[in-house]
Parts: C-alpha cells; structure tokens; sequence
C-alpha cells in the first residue's frame, strides 16, 4: 500500500505519515504542494490514496485534483482534503470537483483516525474506489471552491519544550516530538525547490 501525503507545512506532513504509520502504512510519498505531487503521481506507479490540503502555494489541490480526475492514469484514486472549510455546502462543492473524504483543519487524531482507518482497511482488502469525475462540475462551482478555500489558513506553529504546538485561531493541537520520532518511518519526500 502506497500514500502520497500533500501540504505545505512540514509538521502537518509528520502528523498525518506518523498517524498512517501506525494504521499500517508503509509507503508514504510526502510532497510540499501539487506541482510537486503531481511529478510524484505522475513517475510513481500504485499509489492507493492521497491526502491533500487544499491551499498550498504553486498548485492549489483543488487543481490538483482536477488534474488526477482529468488524466487517464488512476484518475479513480482515493483523494481525501484536508481542509479548514466546514460548511456542508462548501463541503458539497469539494465533492463535485473528485474529492472523496474530508479532514476538517484543525483535527484531532481521532477525527484524522476515523477518516483515514477505514480508507486503509478498504486499501488493504481490495475494495477498489467509487469512481468519481468532475464533469458535473460546472466552471462558477469550482471557482466558488477556490475562493472557499483561498481563505483558508496555515496554523502558527511552535515549540514548547518537547511539543509542538499549532495554533489554528485559538484552536490548537499539541503533539509530543518523542512521540512523533518514535513512530516515524523513512519517507520518500520531494524537497522544496526554493530551499536550494
């Protein structure tokens, strides 16, 4: 089973590959945005699901995802968003343009862990994916989403001793950096270009 992770914060990236390790992942691909998951999707063969946030620099997800659903290779994949969006309605939109689990920003691990465990499961049993497409989608919907998400914010993160600590607007979540290495496995990762 193979998982590409897509976000622009690294510690967010951590959180979700540590979190998949102990579900059972063993590949996970890590990308900083979608141009970059989109060379891993393109030169990476079985790649079973994808987590994606949503407004990232270079290439949004939301083009992202449009890109995977209009190529011909495994344009079915588990896409599932992770996202500061929580209005049903807006959520609706996401899911015209191919997306097909949603992770609300700010999570907790539980809530990340009861979207995430039966994809695995379904992964790791064969059950191939719903097919999706996003030709019902018309141009005004998937621009409302894009502006829907643009207002999304990156958390403030720091650290507190030995935590970390991200702030989402008062909303925060606190993970143990022992923690985090102890169940970290090697990661397939595309480095961020501009830190050459």
């Amino acid at each position: 089973m193979k998982i590409l992770i897509v976000d622009d914060v690294p510690l967010m990236r951590k959180i979700m590959n540590v979190n998949l390790t102990k579900l059972g992942v063993h590949s996970i691909l890590e990308a900083p945005d979608g141009e970059k998951a989109w060379k891993f999707f393109t030169s990476t063969s079985d790649i079973d699901a994808i987590f994606t946030d949503i407004n990232m620099p270079n290439l949004d997800g939301l083009s992202f995802v449009k890109r995977i659903r209009d190529s011909k290779k495994n344009s079915d994949i588990r896409i599932i968003a992770i996202t500061g969006e929580s209005d049903p309605t807006k959520l609706k939109l996401l899911n015209a343009m191919g997306v097909s689990e949603f992770i609300n920003k700010p999570f907790d691990l539980e809530q990340f862990n009861s979207v995430a465990r039966p994809i695995v499961d379904a992964i790791q049993s064969g059950v191939k994916p719903a097919g999706t497409s996003t030709a019902g989608s018309s141009a005004a919907e998937i621009t409302e989403v894009k502006e829907i998400i643009s207002k999304a914010k990156t958390p403030k993160t720091e650290v507190k001793g030995s935590d970390i600590v991200m702030d989402f607007d008062g909303s925060s979540i606190v993970v143990s950096i022992d923690e985090l290495s102890k169940f970290a496995k090697p990661v397939h990762q595309i480095e961020d270009d501009s830190k050459e």
